[in-house]
């Protein structure tokens, strides 16, 4: 089956129409028949969310994302058969397993949120989590009390996700045997993980058989379980579809938990990037590592009856490579992969409304993310997922009332003003379906013409205007480097080579030796050449932009790379040094005014009268120790001066609260990122064989 583009949505778009209409009602009909007196169904939905994704700390600022939309669209109502389980993204908190979700340091120190952010760690940890968590509500539900005790699965959570293989052990491996022992700690982990967790899993089924005695269990139907992910949390769901059926057949030897029947009956999966340890962007690494195997564990079961995977058409930085749910281009007839214009999070949410000034709804209607969320709002209802945006649980967490009627719809809505321009773009794009590579090479081409359009432009575009001071430094200085990438790769090359970072034999020697060769005589890592080749003629496309595209990329598709600084700071971290380093300028300035020489009978209105100085650095003094800073002692006779830019930004502070804003820190594009490029693409493999299979075009697509 091959890949495709949505179908033009309807004004409604949570709503069926046509033959799906017809498809949902007997879908109701043969689930109510199903769960009649005599028996009903367990129905379990498990959410991962996306990485730097939290929905109790987003949802305040509606930027909660589609995971955590649709985790509040699914029943609360253990004792009614609906039970649903949420893990927070990586990088924030999660106190179920002991992640702060607090830290900047990758190394020593607090260092939860940055390791979580860069490198997915404790992402392992939450699959088995879950999976633990699954079977302690079945426990809840049949016998009445808990399975494991919550300090039982933050424990287990993180003891099966390491081997404890001693450090001392690798330093004093004889030579070559260091591979070896971190082959044999996978090893360990995973067989470890399987005997501990099918263990529990036989132990679950003899407790519930143990009561069946004394009462009629209500739901001997089975159990109907739904999986939902984006981002490094859709890879963390497919792992969890992987290990939740290896759980089930150690204890039993087929797709049963604690003796029920389970119907794997739909995995949901938004713009899957796996980025787990060392990740594309560092040249000589695919992301595939620890529990994130492309071979195996990425993989989508047989057993699941249908997947969706929802994919992001112009998401290019090298750190976010799509993992297809295709073997090697082969996609199952059963699941389905759509690709949507627009980049990660506008396919699976979590940008604010009006970010990049994106939009101009405050409650984030208008947000193109929202449409995908409908899709796959729909394919699940279809797929006998119980999602109900008019009752849910969003309020009934606590004791299980139907929730807020119209707070999970609200979360859902699509403003008419984007779909319309949806539908419209998707008029444009002339491959409907077929290859991944061929859809996705099409829609990006047309992404490379309109950042051609706007090069000289952009800071007119109407959503750069609308943004805040740092989106809109972010927008232009990235706009500005996309420059100097198409001027690099335009450039003739100096030093043609091979490009030595995609090939298996690539070692941290050639690493060492060639990168400064290869950007001193090229100015850009070599490989970029082949991908500018086929992008070239799109670039310098003179023909007309159809208005229906031009649209939507200036008003609705963000710019993921404009944001994305690894090598930079966070925003908050930049705005609080920022903050405090206007303080330090306030206090040179104090410091070299008194440093200066004043004359004799000042007036008292004069700054520089001595009761003036007294009262400004008594003002001084106080907003300093609020701020948590240590106030004029730092400064000592010859500070310096404030220089001209210095004062100015001083200036601007104090009359408005502006501050200075990051201006770098993107992907470097001299060394494999960019905009001119194609997003790495893996189907089921280490090797990037779905955009590398793209032909160099003699013509450009319109």
């Amino acid at each position: 089956m091959s890949a495709h583009i949505p179908e033009l949505s309807s004004f409604q778009p949570l709503d069926f129409d046509g033959l799906n209409r017809q498809r949902y009602l007997r879908v109701l009909a043969e689930r109510a028949e199903r769960n009649s007196d005599c028996g009903r169904e367990l129905f379990v939905g498990v959410f991962f969310d996306g990485t730097n994704n939290n929905r109790d700390r987003d949802k305040p600022e509606y930027s909660q994302s589609n995971i955590a939309r649709l985790h509040d669209a699914f029943p609360d109502r253990r004792q009614g058969g609906f039970v649903r389980i949420y893990a927070p993204g990586v990088g924030t908190r999660f106190d179920a397993i002991g992640d702060s979700g607090e830290g900047d340091d990758l190394v020593w120190g607090e260092t939860d949120r940055r390791r979580g952010l860069a490198f997915a760690e404790k992402g392992e940890a939450r699959i088995v989590w879950a999976l633990l968590t699954v079977m302690d509500q079945l426990h809840r539900y049949f016998v009445f009390s808990e399975f494991l005790s919550d300090r039982e699965i933050t424990r287990l959570s993180n003891d099966l996700t390491s081997a404890n293989i001693p450090l001392w052990r690798l330093a004093l491996s004889p030579s070559g045997a260091v591979l070896q022992h971190w082959m044999s700690k996978r090893r360990a982990i995973d067989n470890e993980r399987n005997r501990v967790l099918g263990d529990l899993c036989a132990e679950l089924g003899r407790r519930i058989d143990a009561v069946r005695p004394r009462r009629p269990l209500p739901h001997e139907h089975g159990i109907r379980l739904s999986v939902f992910g984006f981002s490094r949390g859709a890879a963390q769901a497919r792992v969890f579809a992987n290990w939740f059926l290896d759980m089930c057949r150690a204890a039993s030897g087929s797709a049963t938990l604690g003796g029920l029947t389970v119907d794997f009956d739909f995995l949901g999966l938004f713009d899957t990037v796996a980025s787990v340890g060392l990740a594309n962007s560092t040249l000589i690494a695919d992301g595939h590592m620890e529990w994130a195997d492309a071979e195996r564990n990425l993989r989508i079961p047989a057993e699941v009856r249908r997947c969706v995977h929802l994919v992001a058409a112009h998401e290019v930085r090298r750190s976010f490579p799509l993992d297809s749910i295709s073997v090697g281009g082969v996609l199952d007839a059963r699941h389905l992969e759509v690709v949507y214009p627009g980049v990660h999070s506008d396919v699976g949410g979590g940008y604010r409304p009006t970010e990049q000034g994106r939009g101009t709804d405050p409650q984030g209607a208008d947000l193109l993310s929202r449409l995908p969320l409908a899709h796959m709002y729909r394919e699940a209802r279809l797929a006998n997922v119980p999602l109900n945006v008019k009752g849910g649980g969003v309020a009934g967490e606590g004791g299980g009332g139907e929730g807020v009627v119209g707070e999970a719809e609200a979360a859902m809505a699509v403003a008419p003003s984007t779909i319309a321009t949806f539908n419209a773009y998707l008029a444009e794009c002339r491959v409907k379906s077929g290859r991944l590579a061929d859809i996705i090479d099409e829609q990006y081409r047309l992404y490379v013409r309109w950042r051609r359009l706007r090069l000289d432009a952009m800071a007119r575009v109407a959503s750069v205007q609308r943004a805040t001071a740092q989106d809109r430094t972010d927008l232009l200085e990235a706009n500005r480097e996309l420059g100097e990438e198409a001027r690099l790769l335009a450039a003739p090359l100096l030093m043609p080579a091979p490009n030595i970072f995609d090939v298996p034999q690539v070692t941290a020697v050639k690493i060492v030796t060639r990168v400064p060769e290869v950007v001193y005589k090229r100015g850009i890592e070599p490989g970029r050449h082949a991908e500018w080749r086929r992008l070239e003629r799109s670039w310098n496309d003179p023909a007309h932009l159809a208005p229906a595209v031009v649209q939507l990329f200036d008003d609705w598709v963000h710019d993921s790379r404009a944001w994305f600084k690894p090598l930079g700071e966070d925003d908050h971290i930049w705005e609080a040094r920022q903050r405090r380093r206007m303080l330090d300028l306030e206090g040179r300035e104090l410091v070299s005014s008194w440093q200066a020489h004043v004359p004799r009978n000042l007036p008292e209105d004069d700054p520089r009268h001595p009761r003036r100085q007294k009262a400004a650095l008594e003002d001084y003094q106080r907003r300093a120790r609020a701020a948590g800073h240590p106030g004029i002692r730092i400064f000592g006779a010859g500070t310096r001066p404030l220089d001209e830019n210095e004062r100015q930004e001083l200036e601007a502070w104090r009359r408005d609260g502006s501050l200075p804003t990051q201006k770098s820190g993107r992907e470097p594009f001299q060394l494999g990122a960019g905009y001119l490029r194609y997003r790495r693409v893996y189907a089921g493999t280490d090797a990037n064989i779905v955009m590398a299979s793209v032909p160099q075009r003699q013509t450009a697509v319109a």
